[in-house]
């Protein structure tokens, strides 16, 4: 029986490997307009990262001026190597473009290549794998806001392979922040509250209630960010926003994890490791959190570190593993469909994320192709009819539950076309006030 069981593994995860691109010549989609959001428009390319080169965990963000630099991070899965291209579109506030020539936000030239690529090395999955960092000779920044970068192949615009958002802040005013259990009673179990004021000193806001834009971001991610606050007080030099209500999070529970940056001897939550035409993981399969007591454990709050143990550089000799998730439910949910989720997603709702009840071993089961690496992830649910995506269906949700939480704050002087991003604050929610 446990021999037939193995078999079953292996033939399942055989037939995802299947369905991904044969080694060959890209195949690029004509893409007729951006996504102005982290998308990636090409299913044979994986582990896209982007992050401020000096914490790959922060905000992906830098200062105006400052020295600092970005750097992207992408596999191409057909291994060959391809000519990819870059730019980058200014955004308003919202992530709608702004009225802003190219000029005006960049210096040097708005299309480049991506010339520093490398194969992959020692490695049973092949793939090429890019890299690049900026601000770099041939383009710098000339405003603060918020950037999509755009990667496209053969020097076509319309071939876009990705998109990134980042931000570029200026350190105008400051934003101290504080995480409250919440103030009414029906809520403190469960949310966290952020209250927060902008102090503004001698820089002029003359008209905080048009001109001025918040948004409050928990760990990172955009699809539950909080937009359209206004100050409830106005005093000179300083703005509060202490809500009650419109600046509730769900706490939610710590983050699952798994580490695969060995593929030889088994590493944290890994239950299962197998080898066919590729490496075969099982993470240890999970129980849902609903109703259980809150637990802590340090995490990365829902991102991912891609490392090998066993090589040099990870980004370059970092396998590929068919990677199996194992939730178990003891009936399958009749209220929608359960994803994996997080960091690994990009944050989003995608088919390829999206569990199957298997009847026979009574749980929700996903395989993911996924690169060694130290990963942080949750089980979502998303509803049918309305697609709220609701991770408190399975993990449950806590008051207690460490959160980052960044408010960025967005300012449009008299006469000008584009919002500057005037400050940053960002705290962790480890104690509560």
């Amino acid at each position: 029986m446990k021999r037939l069981l193995c078999l079953g593994f292996l033939v399942f995860s055989l037939t995802s490997w299947a369905s991904r691109p044969d080694a060959g010549p890209a195949s690029f989609e004509s893409i007729d307009g951006l996504r102005y959001e982290d998308y990636v428009y090409q299913d044979f390319i994986e582990t896209v990262l982007l992050y401020n080169t000096k914490d790959s965990l922060a905000f992906p963000m830098m200062r105006l001026n400052q020295g600092g630099r970005m750097r992207l991070h992408f596999d191409d899965l057909v291994g060959d190597f391809q000519r990819y291209s870059y730019t980058f579109v200014h955004c308003n506030w919202d992530w709608t473009p702004s009225q802003l020539q190219k000029q005006e936000y960049l210096a040097g030239f708005d299309n480049n290549f991506i010339d520093d690529y490398e194969f992959s090395f020692n490695t049973i999955v092949p793939y090429t794998h890019y890299q690049l960092e900026f601000p770099n000779q041939n383009v710098r920044f000339l405003k603060s806001g918020n950037y999509l970068l755009v990667v496209y192949a053969d020097n076509d615009p319309n071939k876009i392979v990705l998109t990134r958002r980042f931000l570029i802040w200026e350190p105008i005013v400051s934003a101290p922040m504080f995480v409250r259990r919440p103030t009414v009673v029906d809520y403190r179990d469960e949310y966290q509250e952020i209250d927060f004021e902008v102090n503004h000193g001698g820089y002029n806001i003359p008209y905080p209630y048009q001109d001025l834009h918040v948004v409050l971001v928990q760990n990172r991610r955009w699809d539950n960010a909080i937009y359209n606050l206004q100050p409830l007080f106005v005093r000179d030099g300083s703005l509060s926003y202490n809500y009650e209500y419109e600046n509730l999070f769900l706490g939610g529970n710590e983050y699952r994890y798994f580490d695969t940056k060995d593929l030889i001897t088994f590493q944290s939550r890994v239950s299962q490791i197998k080898f066919d035409t590729l490496f075969q993981v099982l993470v240890t399969p999970d129980q849902p959190r609903r109703f259980t007591t809150y637990s802590f454990w340090p995490d990365v709050n829902g991102q991912r570190v891609i490392r090998n143990i066993r090589g040099r550089n990870p980004h370059v000799d970092g396998d590929y593993a068919m990677t199996h998730f194992r939730l178990y439910m003891p009936e399958p949910t009749t209220e929608g469909n359960i994803y994996v989720y997080g960091g690994l997603s990009d944050w989003r709702i995608d088919p390829r994320y999206m569990m199957r009840y298997n009847y026979k071993r009574g749980a929700y089961e996903a395989q993911i192709l996924l690169k060694q690496g130290y990963y942080n992830y949750e089980y979502v649910l998303v509803r049918d009819g309305t697609g709220q995506v609701d991770p408190s269906y399975i993990e449950g949700t806590h008051f207690e539950t460490e959160n980052q939480y960044s408010v960025l704050v967005y300012h449009r002087e008299m006469g000008q076309r584009y919002d500057r991003l005037v400050g940053v604050s960002t705290v962790n929610a480890t104690e509560f006030y």
